[in-house]
């Protein structure tokens, strides 16, 4: 059984290796940018068919793809545009807490399964100094929400309600009960020795 991830997540990627998964990586073509208003879950999971979506899925492969949002009383918050969407977004999640969905999606020739996974993520009160520091970094430009909880972020969080793993935008766990429990796939499929 072959496992084929479709990202282009540094982070994700990052973490594959890390783990050692027997995962094919390859960049997604033609993924979609969708947004359906106040329901974020339902938005990760189309993002994520649709990284799938010009695949040719070969005749023992399971193909998995992964959209992650963070959402503040379902208004969802994508990767910021520049430097003042930072400070919006941070200022908003600063003394509060969020969502972290990741929609996991799997594909094989005749079968797929799609879920949400849902982290509660507590902020604390940030200082403008702290905003203003954190921004210059430029660690929060391409990350969903504007922040990386594995990176300078981690100061802020007071507290996490949930899979850990599902921040960075990858619910190890979660991901390999569904390959096992829907796909037949054994741990010896998916770790390289």
């Amino acid at each position: 059984m072959n496992i084929v991830f479709i990202t282009s997540s540094p982070r994700r990627i990052e973490l594959i290796r890390k783990l050692r998964l027997r995962f094919k990586i390859v960049k997604p073509v033609g993924e979609e940018d969708i947004l359906v208003p106040n329901n974020p879950c339902l938005t990760a999971i189309l993002r994520a068919k649709s990284k799938v979506r010009n695949y040719i899925i070969g005749e023992n492969e399971v193909v998995v793809s992964a959209d992650t949002i963070v959402s503040i009383n379902d208004r969802i918050l994508g990767k910021p545009r520049d430097r003042n969407e930072v400070i919006r977004f941070l200022e908003m999640l600063s003394g509060k807490t969020h969502e972290v969905i990741t929609a996991i999606y799997v594909k094989t020739r005749n079968r797929e399964y799609s879920e949400c996974v849902r982290t509660k993520v507590v902020f604390k009160k940030l200082s403008r100094r702290e905003i203003e520091f954190y921004v210059n970094t430029e660690e929060p430009l391409d990350k969903a929400g504007a922040y990386a909880i594995q990176g300078l972020a981690s100061l802020f969080i007071r507290k996490i309600i949930g899979d850990y793993y599902n921040v960075i935008g990858f619910p190890v766990n979660r991901l390999y009960t569904i390959l096992k429990s829907y796909f037949g796939v054994e741990i010896d499929d998916i770790i390289e020795r």
